[in-house]
């Protein structure tokens, strides 16, 4: 008996022991691809890594020991399936950290290139005598000494020749930067050069001039798809002693203390990731001109008519310029963002709770909210609209919720003077009228709510009348621009921005709350149609509503019912 005791205590530490070594070589091998590849490699600094992997395994392997007897009294087994189902999550959000595709700056990570060149003199012309060759890439420059000469090719202190009527090779093979450049000097006699290239085919005639050719290497499949497998095991491991951990602490003080760390962390981190991007980070200069045009009524259809935010930014400058502050509009600009931000990720969070999930599970859903937030700046400035849009909607549907009412006009005011997809909101409060009592005070507060978007519609239309349309690309609302967004190159950037979290929703369907069946079928057809009709779908910021109020809780019901099998259910 104490023998299979000792046996099982073996094999449990190994079990444990190989999950850390796993996950700290990943986050060193992670680490090393994004920050260090530049500095080469070397038996120092490979004696380093390994010296700093041990002693991260070390520490994870005590954080699983402490987690797995915490939580699932020893269970192994429990604790296994219940990190396979953090993997899957992270699996589901891949699309939201794929990285952009980049060339390895590391040897150890770049493709075998190989170059044969073929030399052939002109008939009659005698001994041709090779003049260099050269290949560069990563400022280094190889000479033809680098090269494999066939049997065809006389050398003479480092010259070679070629006689008459013979055909001449030259080989190269090793790793290649991601732009290289072959370059062969004329020989002192005409010949035709032929270059094969990793299968691409070039030739030419050696006369008076270098024969040059360049070559962009791809990044290799390979390491792209290591880089996602080594972002889903260290994510997946983080949501594991995330979860657990959140669960061990049991006071409720620390757990809110726990939210808004994470809540404000993440409104910082998604704030400066979108002024250092660099689609927006080069229109930080425009986005005043396109504030002032809107300002001065000089703005084109529809961003004329979307003046709450800008009249909000105005009203900022001015007063901060009032009290002597002397700050711009780059202050204005990144002071409102963050409140934005902070504010989405409040009302989000409290939205998943309120219609039936659990804290943690809630801010499951806050990661897959931050993934479409980092995927939201293509083609975009800062957009203050589009995310007041989303606080109107989020606000909109928490009054609904609590049966606030009586608010929904007012918010209406600032919500139509801010951007006309707000129009929806009034029929989001229709689809909940079966569960609200006294619902003729209800009606009409709802009616009431629709008026005054019309109102404020038809106002701003009447004070900044004939605008002119802008058109996307040159693509006219209607058929082309619908066939412009059906493109692959559209739903690369819909995928990273929606990740799996809608299709895994859409399998849950029947399981969805009766209020989010109600906000599917009110909401999603209709905003579909119109934005794959009349806007340019890889600007995905444009779906933040739909994906925040529907697709993430869909998906979260998911995560609720497996969530509760895979951890202690004491703790969800």
């Amino acid at each position: 008996m104490k023998q299979r005791m000792i046996a099982g205590d073996i094999k449990y530490n190994l079990v444990i022991a190989s999950i850390a070594l796993m996950v700290s070589f990943s986050l060193v091998l992670l680490g090393y691809i994004n920050y260090f590849q530049s500095y080469g490699l070397s038996f120092k600094r490979g004696v380093v890594a390994l010296g700093f992997t041990i002693v991260l395994a070390t520490l994870v392997f005590s954080i699983l020991k402490f987690l797995i007897a915490k939580q699932f009294s020893n269970d192994l087994t429990r604790a296994l399936k219940s990190l396979g189902f953090s993997l899957f999550i992270s699996v589901l959000f891949s699309p939201c950290f794929a990285p952009i595709p980049h060339y390895p700056a590391s040897p150890l990570f770049q493709p075998v290139s190989r170059i044969k060149i073929t030399l052939k003199p002109e008939e009659n012309k005698g001994t041709l005598q090779l003049k260099g060759v050269w290949l560069r890439f990563n400022e280094e420059t190889f000479s033809n000494k680098e090269f494999v000469f066939s049997s065809e090719w006389a050398s003479d202190a480092d010259k070679y020749f070629l006689s008459a009527n013979a055909q001449g090779e030259l080989y190269w093979e090793g790793r290649i930067g991601e732009h290289a450049t072959l370059t062969i000097f004329p020989p002192d006699g005409q010949a035709s050069a032929t270059v094969l290239w990793d299968d691409e085919e070039t030739s030419s005639v050696l006369a008076d001039a270098p024969f040059v050719v360049k070559k962009k290497s791809a990044t290799p499949t390979w390491y792209y798809i290591l880089i996602i497998l080594l972002c889903i095991g260290c994510l997946g491991f983080a949501l594991f002693v995330f979860f657990n951990l959140y669960q061990w602490m049991g006071d409720s003080k620390s757990r809110r203390l726990v939210v808004v760390l994470v809540l404000s962390l993440l409104t910082v981190y998604t704030v400066y990731t979108q002024f250092e991007n660099p689609e927006i980070k080069g229109r930080l200069e425009i986005q005043e001109g396109r504030h002032m045009a809107v300002m001065t009524g000089t703005a084109l259809n529809p961003w004329q008519y979307r003046v709450f935010a800008e009249w909000l930014i105005e009203g900022a400058v001015r007063l901060s310029a009032s009290l002597g502050l002397g700050q711009g509009y780059f202050a204005v600009f990144l002071a409102l963002r963050l409140i934005q931000n902070a504010v989405i990720f409040g009302f989000v969070y409290v939205y998943f709770q309120k219609i039936g999930f659990s804290k943690l599970v809630a801010l499951v859903g806050i990661l897959f909210v931050t993934g479409s937030m980092l995927n939201s700046f293509h083609q975009s400035d800062l957009s203050f609209n589009t995310y007041f849009d989303v606080i109107f909607y989020l606000a909109a549907v928490l009054l609904i919720l609590k049966d606030l009412f009586v608010w929904l006009p007012v918010l209406m005011v600032a919500a139509a003077m801010n951007r006309e997809t707000s129009g929806l909101i009034p029929f989001l409060a229709i689809t909940t009228l079966p569960r609200i009592k006294d619902q003729r005070s209800k009606v009409f507060l709802i009616l009431l709510s629709l008026v005054v978007w019309v109102g404020v519609f038809l106002a701003l239309r009447a004070l900044y009348p004939d605008r002119e349309l802008f058109i996307p690309y040159g693509y006219q609302p209607g058929l082309p621009l619908l066939s412009y967004n059906l493109t692959l190159s559209s739903f690369e950037l819909v995928v990273r921005f929606f990740s799996f979290a809608p299709l895994v929703g859409m399998l849950m369907y029947k399981d969805w709350m009766p209020v989010l069946k109600r906000f599917f079928i009110t909401l999603i057809p209709v905003w579909f149609m119109i934005h794959l009709i009349g806007s340019v779908i890889s600007e995905a910021r444009l779906f933040l509503v739909p994906q925040l109020l529907v697709f993430i809780p869909a998906f979260l019901v998911f995560v609720q019912h497996k969530y509760e099998r895979y951890f202690p259910a004491q703790h969800v």
